[in-house]
């Protein structure tokens, strides 16, 4: 899977989405909302010196009750794509903002860095 694929998927799945741990911060009061952002790199070396690079993509998923709607939409759309990521979850409690269920879930996709 690309990074497009998986913006796309998550697009299709999940309402509010933004890309960048900024949009899930300031966004605070919107729910249930969705971010995605790269938090590591590694070279897949092929035979030869071509290489790709594997990015791995943190998904969080913000939403007032867990295991609500969107979020199992996401899953199943990830499942359907092969993917099957390991999904944990905590509550937040608001000081500023209302409480929250956060999902998250790490997914890896081949980019040309």
């Amino acid at each position: 899977m690309t990074k497009a694929e998986l913006s796309a998927l998550i697009h299709e799945a999940c309402t509010h989405v933004g890309e960048g741990e900024a949009y899930f911060a300031d966004s605070d009061r919107i729910f249930p909302r969705t971010a995605y952002w790269d938090f590591a790199w590694r070279d897949d070396v092929a035979s030869g010196e071509g290489h790709t690079t594997i990015v791995t993509y943190q998904i969080s998923h913000a939403a007032t009750q867990p295991r609500d709607k969107e979020l199992i939409a996401l899953k199943h759309a990830l499942n359907a794509h092969g993917l099957h990521p390991d999904i944990t979850r905590e509550y937040v409690k608001g000081t500023t903002s209302p409480g929250y269920w956060h999902s998250a879930m790490a997914v890896e996709v081949v980019e040309d860095i």
